[in-house]
C-alpha cells in the first residue's frame, strides 16, 4: 500500500515526464508547423479541403446523376443497390467527384448495380480496382476493344541491354501522356486482372506490327542508341480478357 508521500512521488514523476514527453513531441511538431516549411505543408494540404466533398454534396450528385443514368429504365427494374458496392462508392467520391472520369466510373457501376437487367454483371471487386486506378488507366480502357499489337524494344550490345526504353510501346497516343507513362499503365492494368499483355504475336497479323518502325519514339531511340547498340524487338499484343470486358461494360456505359 502507498502511504501519502509516495503517492506525492509518483504524482510528481508522473507530471514530470508528461512534461518531457510534451516538449519532446509537441513543441518541435508545433515549432515545425510554425515554420516556413510548416507554412508550405499547409499551403500544399490547402486545396485538399475543396477535393474532399461532404454527404450533402455527394446526395446530390448521386441522386441527379443516377435519375439520368436510369431515366431509360423502367421503374420496376429499378432496385436497391447492394450495400457492399453502394457504401464504398460513395465513400469513395467523397475525394474522387473532382476527377470527372473516375467519378462517372463509380456512377456507372451504381447504376449498373441499380438494373435488375445489370445487376448480375456488377462485382464488388469493381469498386476497388476503380480506386486504384487513374485518368490514363481508365482512358486506355476505353480504347480497347479487341487484340491490338504492342512491342518490347530491345537495344542489345553484347550481353548488355539497355533499359531506359518503355518496356512496352504502342500506338496509343493520349493527350498529356508519354510512351513510358502508357506503358506503366498497362503494367497497372495487367496487375489489376483487366488486361492480357503478352509478348505472344500470333494473334496479330505481321503487317499490324510495320508502322511501329514509323513512331517518332523508335526513330528517336534508333538515332540515339544505334550504331553503337543493336535494335530489335519483340512482337506481343494486348487486349481486354473477360473480367476487363465486364468492367469496361458496367463502369463505363
Amino acid at each position: 500500500m502507498i502511504d501519502e508521500t509516495g503517492k506525492e512521488l509518483a504524482k510528481q514523476v508522473t507530471n514530470d515526464l508528461v512534461k518531457d514527453v510534451y516538449d519532446d513531441l509537441v513543441h518541435p511538431a508545433a515549432k515545425v508547423l510554425g515554420s516556413t516549411l510548416g507554412q508550405a505543408v499547409n499551403l500544399a494540404l490547402a486545396p485538399l479541403k475543396g477535393f474532399i466533398w461532404g454527404f450533402d454534396q455527394i446526395e446530390i450528385l448521386v441522386k441527379s446523376t443516377l435519375e439520368n443514368k436510369l431515366k431509360k429504365v423502367g421503374d420496376e427494374k429499378i432496385k436497391t443497390p447492394d450495400p457492399i458496392i453502394a457504401v464504398p462508392i460513395i465513400q469513395s467520391l467523397q475525394y474522387t467527384a473532382n476527377n470527372v472520369m473516375l467519378r462517372e466510373m463509380y456512377m456507372n457501376l451504381l447504376a449498373n448495380s441499380m438494373n435488375v437487367d445489370m445487376e448480375k454483371s456488377v462485382h464488388p471487386i469493381y469498386v476497388n480496382i476503380i480506386k486504384q486506378m487513374n485518368s490514363l488507366d481508365a482512358q486506355i480502357i476505353n480504347k480497347l476493344n479487341t487484340n491490338m499489337p504492342t512491342i518490347c524494344p530491345r537495344f542489345v550490345k553484347g550481353k548488355k541491354q539497355l533499359l531506359t526504353t518503355p518496356t512496352w510501346i504502342t500506338d496509343l497516343t493520349i493527350d498529356g501522356y508519354d510512351d513510358y507513362d502508357i506503358s506503366a499503365s498497362l503494367e497497372r492494368l495487367k496487375v489489376l486482372g483487366l488486361i492480357t499483355l503478352t509478348n505472344l504475336e500470333w494473334l496479330i497479323e505481321d503487317d499490324k506490327y510495320y508502322v511501329f518502325d514509323t513512331l517518332p519514339i523508335i526513330q528517336k531511340m534508333i538515332e540515339n542508341y544505334t550504331p553503337e547498340y543493336e535494335y530489335t524487338y519483340v512482337k506481343g499484343y494486348y487486349c481486354l480478357n473477360e473480367i476487363g470486358r465486364s468492367f469496361k461494360n458496367v463502369c463505363l456505359y
